[in-house]
């Protein structure tokens, strides 16, 4: 056995040392099990984290309808209904003016190129064409 190889039975060696190293070991691997975890649940932490926000923004309307007389449960499914509503007439907005904004641009898209080709023929001097794009 080689002179320099670590004896546990020497006098010299820390009582300490076996188990600092044991708990070392144990630390890393916890860590690489527990960041492993974190990944794996990293979808449903962030519904979950959500579903919090959600929550909470959702209780104080709930809670003045429920000091109003209502349900707790009616009182939380009309609040969703209310803002299911609200988030599908906010899509429906955004939805018709991507889709007239689009539509614009197409419709504008010949004279745009023409300009264009208008613009760098007369910064560069050259001779370009848009019969072929247009």
């Amino acid at each position: 056995m080689d002179e320099r190889s670590l004896n546990w039975n020497d006098p010299n060696v820390p009582r300490w040392l076996p188990r600092a190293l044991a708990y070392s070991l144990a630390a890393v691997t916890l860590f690489f099990v527990g960041a492993r975890a974190i990944e794996a649940l990293s979808g449903f932490l962030l519904t979950l984290l959500v579903s919090l926000f959600l929550a909470f923004a959702m209780e104080p309307a709930v809670d003045y309808l429920e000091a109003n007389g209502w349900k707790r449960g009616r009182a939380t499914a009309f609040v969703f209904l209310v803002l299911a509503v609200l988030a599908g007439g906010l899509i429906w907005l955004m939805v018709s003016l991507v889709v007239e904004q689009v539509s614009a641009l197409v419709d504008d898209a010949p004279r745009l190129v023409q300009r264009g080709a208008e613009w760098v023929n007369g910064r560069f001097d050259t001779k370009i064409t848009t019969d072929g794009v247009v």
